[in-house]
């Protein structure tokens, strides 16, 4: 009971989120991030990635769904993706367009090809701060 009595109060100094956000709806995403930025000290900071429209195998194969998700579905001989939601972003503009609440300290991106049979698995990175 003490512990989320001190959550509740802002307490936390950092927040990390790789590769977990994009599943939430635009609508859900902003609703989570206020929670989010509510729960952390004045200066905390914040670390998440995105995917980004630029995962190609992954954005390629994928059809408009609502709420800014998009349904993804492909097979690889080592993959089979079905009924899997992401709501991609775009570029920049767009990452900052959803973390807006947020202090900009950061924008990059990390990508990767394992195979040649498979796309980019580009994710844009930010870290923010609460001000």
């Amino acid at each position: 009971m003490e512990f989320t009595r001190y959550i509740l109060r802002g307490g936390y100094d950092i927040v990390i989120a790789i590769q977990s956000l994009y599943y939430f709806s635009d609508a859900d995403l902003k609703v989570r991030l206020n929670s989010t930025y509510k729960q952390m000290k004045k200066g905390a900071i914040i670390y998440a990635t995105m995917m980004g429209t630029k995962c190609d195998w992954f954005f390629d194969n994928s059809t408009d769904y609502k709420e800014g998700l998009r349904k993804v579905d492909f097979s690889t001989t080592r993959l089979q993706v079905k009924d899997y939601f992401v709501n991609f972003t775009e570029n920049e503009g767009d990452l900052l367009k959803k973390f807006e609440m947020f202090k900009k300290i950061h924008i990059g991106y990390y990508d990767a090809k394992y195979r040649e049979d498979e796309g980019s698995d580009f994710h844009y990175t930010f870290i923010g701060q609460k001000v």
